[in-house]
């Protein structure tokens, strides 16, 4: 029950990323799993791993605003910067998007 919604490679790294609109990070069973973020960087790493030493995996979250993600992804995210998987740099809004696409 691991799905990942945006997955880039570069010679160097893999990246992985979880894109939210409507849904949040929220602890309800019902729409999102509870520790959705963690067992998609698990899951890229064991496959990172398995293909040999020099890739990174790089996790990103894309949601509506950041004080969304504070509120409803707090654990995950907190618990990812705190071990080093996820840079808080790499938690992005929609607007960021918009931005590093150039604006268009």
């Amino acid at each position: 029950h691991t799905e990942i919604d945006v997955v880039l490679e570069s010679p160097s790294c893999l990246f992985v990323g979880e894109a939210k609109d409507e849904e949040d990070f929220a602890e309800n069973p019902k729409w999102v799993l509870v520790h959705q973020l963690i067992r998609q960087y698990v899951m890229a790493r064991m496959l990172t791993d398995s293909l040999g030493p020099g890739k990174e995996v790089v996790p990103f979250v894309v949601i509506p605003n950041n004080e969304r993600l504070r509120k409803h992804g707090k654990f995950q995210t907190e618990y990812m910067v705190w071990r080093g998987w996820l840079r808080k740099d790499n938690m992005l809004t929609w607007e960021d998007i918009k931005e590093l696409a150039g604006g268009s």
